[in-house]
């Protein structure tokens, strides 16, 4: 015996296979009075339609909070009966043939509730982007004073780097080619008779090179910049690695921001990738005695950024020095303008909440939610671009079978740095996906497309053993 294997739309015609139809009857179940079936069932005959048929040769189609169920007997009274179920569906007609012999048989129908509708909004996959990281470990990392944002303060560098592990562990960050990652002041500073001293991770470094036979470049501590890892997609053994790397650093020596950005601008990148360099740091840019080879100022770094029109650079910085450091006011004038140039910007955070919210703004990595067509902001929960989907409510279901009534929504892209705040709206229904692209640079939501969720099969099973013949 086999099931329909969709849910019937609207009533079923059955046959005995001689072409006598069969006729749905008054809503009762066998052996009850009529009329006394609660909302949301009917039954039909089963079987040749004739006065008075007995009522155990009835079937019930039954809704549920599972869905639409059919579980009946049916008890021919003579012979072998051949009978033909037909399920209506979006316009098809799905016939299952059913033979049934004396005793009879138990049928039970169970279809599957079709999924719930489901949305997902990918990151623009139409320019390939990378993003590095530039880390100051400079020995003004050292000071307790930043703000956690609940009432407490750690280390700037305690701070930052857990700042830049919450960034990490982001899933939407697979969107981008390549994650990369820079650090400066971190190996090389100098004591009061500016003798170089070396860190921990430094010695660490130096040993490990003794051992390989290789050789170690000490440097000067206003050319520390050292490229830790390179612009290279960002699968978990990578993101472990870096975060482990990070969890090895210590304040330590000079600020070379401005050299571990030109680095980072130079880098041999494909010529079709949009580039964006985010640099977190403390302070300004200090090196120090270096020699001329290794300087740069913010007027070179003008004109390199000038020279690569798909780099956009984000300087974030926090700590105490931005503020209240008067002397520094053309320094600070300096640095806004060498991250304006290109399209990014300076920045300031108070707290490390601020900082990640402003490295968040920075890549772009926004957030969606789905809502009520028309509803105004509201503190719906959000999804994750690329990596996260919503998921609607299972579909309703009526007396009449499952009910596909379409709800109207809005798709909207949230947590970016836009005044704009991009809206799609939809229509959703039982087993529908909608996925589309979030368009970061034209700031709009781009090609929706609607597919069907595929539904697990209907089951089916019949039992031999009716239940006036036990005992």
């Amino acid at each position: 015996m086999t099931c329909p294997g969709a849910l019937p739309r609207r009533s079923s015609v059955t046959t005995d296979g001689q072409g006598s139809e069969l006729v749905p009857l008054t809503k009762r179940r066998p052996g009850s009075a009529a009329g006394s079936d609660g909302a949301g069932s009917w039954i039909r005959r089963i079987g040749v339609p004739t006065e008075g048929a007995p009522a155990t040769a009835l079937g019930i189609v039954e809704q549920t909070a599972d869905g639409v169920g059919v579980d009946y007997w049916f008890k021919p009274e003579s012979a072998r009966t051949a009978l033909e179920a037909v399920a209506y569906y979006r316009g098809h007609e799905l016939p299952s043939g059913i033979e049934i012999a004396p005793p009879g048989v138990r049928v039970v129908y169970a279809p599957k509730r079709p999924p719930a509708p489901s949305v997902r909004v990918r990151g623009d996959e139409k320019v390939p982007t990378s993003v590095m990281f530039i880390f100051d470990c400079s020995a003004s990392m050292f000071e307790r004073d930043f703000p956690r944002g609940d009432g407490t303060t750690v280390r700037r560098l305690d701070g930052a780097r857990d700042t830049l592990v919450s960034i990490l562990k982001q899933p939407s960050l697979r969107q981008f080619r390549g994650v990369g990652l820079r650090i400066y002041g971190h190996r090389f500073g100098q004591n009061k008779k500016a003798e170089v001293q070396l860190s921990k991770f430094a010695n660490a470094q130096r040993q490990k090179a003794l051992a390989a036979g290789t050789p170690f470049a000490q440097r000067h501590p206003g050319a520390d910049v050292e490229l830790a890892f390179p612009s290279e997609f960002l699968d978990q053994q990578r993101r472990d690695e870096m975060i482990s790397t990070l969890g090895s650093l210590e304040s330590w020596g000079f600020t070379p921001l401005y050299l571990a950005i030109s680095d980072a601008v130079n880098d041999p990148r494909p010529k079709d990738e949009r580039r964006r360099i985010i640099a977190i740091t403390d302070g300004f840019n200090e090196q120090g005695g270096v020699g001329i080879e290794s300087q740069v100022t913010a007027k070179a770094l003008e004109d390199l950024l000038a020279a690569h029109p798909k780099v956009t650079l984000d300087i974030i910085g926090f700590g105490s020095e931005f503020g209240r450091d008067t002397r520094k006011a053309q320094d600070l004038a300096d640095m806004k303008r060498v991250a304006a140039h290109q399209g990014g910007g300076f920045y300031q955070a108070a707290t490390a909440g601020d900082l990640l919210k402003r490295i968040l703004k920075s890549l772009s990595l926004g957030k969606f939610e789905v809502v009520p067509s028309g509803s105004s902001p509201t503190d719906a929960e959000k999804f994750e671009l690329e990596n996260e989907t919503w998921h609607g409510e299972e579909p309703p279901r009526s007396a009449a079978g499952p009910q596909r009534r379409s709800k109207k929504y809005d798709v909207r892209v949230v947590e970016i740095d836009s005044p704009v705040r991009p809206s799609m709206p939809i229509e959703l229904e039982g087993a529908r996906r909608w996925s589309c692209i979030w368009n970061a640079p034209a700031t709009r939501l781009n090609w929706p497309i609607a597919t069907t969720i595929p539904t697990a099969s209907s089951t089916c099973a019949r039992e031999t053993r009716p239940p006036w013949m036990s005992g």
